[in-house]
């Protein structure tokens, strides 16, 4: 968990720099990487739904997009998701 906090903390600190928030760099950064890429952004909240839709707005820089792709590389992620459940035993698409 702490390693993987990491990451969170490099993201959060480029989206501070860029006056948004890390939810809308992430989903900037997925819509960067092309035409097939669509983000499926969750919300309990309409606040957190209009906050979601204005990251299609956002256009990330060359060096921003090499930032995150610098830390991306330097933070893989640990552990397991879903507790350590297989896709399979979720019953999640494969």
């Amino acid at each position: 968990m702490k390693h993987n906090f990491a990451l969170v903390d490099g993201l959060k600190a480029i989206a501070t720099k860029k006056g948004i928030t890390s939810a809308q760099l992430c989903l900037a950064w997925i819509i960067s990487l092309g035409p097939t890429m669509v983000p499926l952004p969750g919300s309990s909240k309409a606040t957190r739904a209009l906050e979601n839709l204005a990251a299609g707005d956002i256009v990330l820089t060359k060096e921003e997009l090499k930032e995150i792709s610098d830390l991306l590389a330097k933070h893989e992620v640990k552990g397991d998701r879903y507790f350590g459940m297989s896709d399979e035993q979720l019953h999640l698409w494969q």
